[in-house]
């Protein structure tokens, strides 16, 4: 890593400020033949983290490219934990574009994707948890998953995982020296002791991992269909939650034909909203291909918000064949009775007996009634009761969670060793393996490739 890279960090496009960052052995080598005073000496900046205004300037010709600001940095005390300098002029992409070309020609070399951020994971200022949190800080789309971003950058997973490894670190390295060392047997209460822990760290871990559908919720967003018979509400239903109206609607059935897709708020979470066309028995193909695509909708979704008119006939004759089949396959279904406002005409008795168990919700949205105990019961459905917190809460990703999993299942198999009353050594076996998936988490223990794959998904200036 003695080569100098260098990257715009802002995002592309006009703007009042640009910033390039170079980071490297050499940085101020490489910076200093760009940067000028403003009087057009020789940059200095004898002064670590101070803030410097002067030029910028061709490195062959000298001609005057941008007045800037600009501040130096002396490992390990930056972001990379390198020699870095850090150059803010004039937003603008043509305007970046010629200052990173000076750059280029002074000696840096354009950075790849994430390569300030590996940088800074190689040389210890991040684990891979912070790394990704990076990444989910900058795309997240929701208060809650901006708050856990930043909880996880913080090392809050760090810390979770950290406390339960440091402790099995302890006792395997305990075992392992009573195996080399014979005369220090291991007792019975020494192994009862330590399944104790094991059963702790276990159910600990276990519930680290459950919070994986969780995290992916909030980072990606909540995918919600609309579903049910044509003209009850499904658009109406849309517009009162976005709270303008992006869906058209009108009294003649069938309005809606392709399944339109809106990210709103709502409360603190990120849905994905999408209305679509009206599941009933037709002949016409267009609405049968909308139809299709509805039930494609409800089979993706992570929640259904099945609409039914309350004020008409009977709940079992607004199903389609096939729908009722459907929802029933589904984890998360709320049952909308709407027209709420209307006498009622769907027994509370025939909801129950077609959709047990279900909560039911009742709306007029022409009065916008009913949508606030809509939203939270929509919230406490996706999250089967347990709403994250809004501060401090740990959710795992994928590739935490397939560490995690194999943890639990090295420690329940160091807890079923101790109980068959097998040898120390294989016991350590399993402690090892746990340890090692443990690992895995920070990077301590991480594959190359796993790392790479880690930081390709960053852009560019990060």
């Amino acid at each position: 890593m003695d080569d100098v890279i260098a990257a715009i960090m802002t995002p592309p496009g006009e703007g009042g400020i640009g910033g390039i960052r170079i980071s490297g052995r050499d940085a101020w080598v490489v910076a200093a033949q760009v940067l000028r005073s403003l009087s057009g000496k020789e940059a200095r900046a004898s002064r670590v983290r101070h803030l410097y205004t002067g030029q910028a300037v061709d490195p062959i010709n000298g001609v005057l490219l941008d007045q800037v600001t600009y501040v130096r940095m002396e490992a390990p005390h930056s972001f990379t934990g390198e020699n870095t300098v850090e150059v803010f002029g004039h937003g603008g992409p043509l305007n970046m574009k010629r200052l990173m070309a000076a750059f280029m020609v002074a000696g840096a070399r354009p950075a790849e994707a994430g390569e300030f951020s590996k940088r800074a994971f190689l040389n210890g200022r991040l684990d891979l948890t912070q790394a990704e949190a990076i990444v989910d800080l900058i795309s997240a789309k929701s208060e809650r998953g901006l708050q856990q971003a930043i909880h996880q950058l913080q090392g809050g997973l760090t810390e979770a995982v950290g406390t339960i490894e440091s402790a099995l670190l302890l006792y395997t390295a305990a075992l392992e020296a009573q195996i080399d060392f014979p005369e220090d047997e291991v007792t019975s209460e020494d192994l009862a002791g330590l399944r104790k822990e094991l059963v702790g760290w276990r159910r600990d871990l276990k519930e680290l991992e459950r919070s994986a559908d969780a995290g992916r919720l909030i980072r990606e967003g909540i995918l919600v269909a609309i579903i049910g018979p044509p003209n009850v509400g499904k658009s109406s239903l849309l517009n009162a939650l976005m709270r303008y109206e992006r869906a058209i609607v009108t009294e003649i059935p069938g309005t809606t034909r392709d399944p339109l897709e809106e990210y709103v708020n709502l409360q603190g979470f990120v849905f994905r909203l999408t209305d679509t066309a009206g599941i009933h028995e037709t002949d016409n193909p267009v609405e049968r291909i909308g139809i299709q695509r509805s039930m494609e909708y409800l089979r993706q979704a992570d929640a259904v918000l099945l609409i039914l008119d309350a004020g008409d006939d009977g709940a079992t004759r607004q199903l389609s064949p096939g729908l009722g089949e459907a929802i029933a396959a589904k984890e998360h279904v709320i049952i909308v009775l709407n027209k709420a406002d209307l006498p009622a005409r769907i027994a509370e008795e025939e909801i129950a007996v077609l959709f047990p168990g279900r909560p039911v919700v009742k709306t007029s949205i022409l009065r916008g009634e009913g949508l606030g105990p809509l939203q939270d019961t929509l919230i406490n459905e996706v999250f089967n009761g347990r709403v994250p917190a809004s501060e401090g809460y740990l959710a795992v990703n994928e590739r935490h969670k397939a560490a995690l999993g194999d943890a639990v299942r090295n420690l329940e198999q160091a807890e079923q060793a101790i109980a068959g009353g097998l040898e120390p050594d294989l016991i350590v076996t399993d402690l090892r393996a746990a340890l090692n998936a443990l690992g895995r988490i920070s990077g301590k223990s991480a594959d190359e490739s796993i790392v790479e794959a880690i930081f390709s998904h960053f852009c560019v200036g990060k």
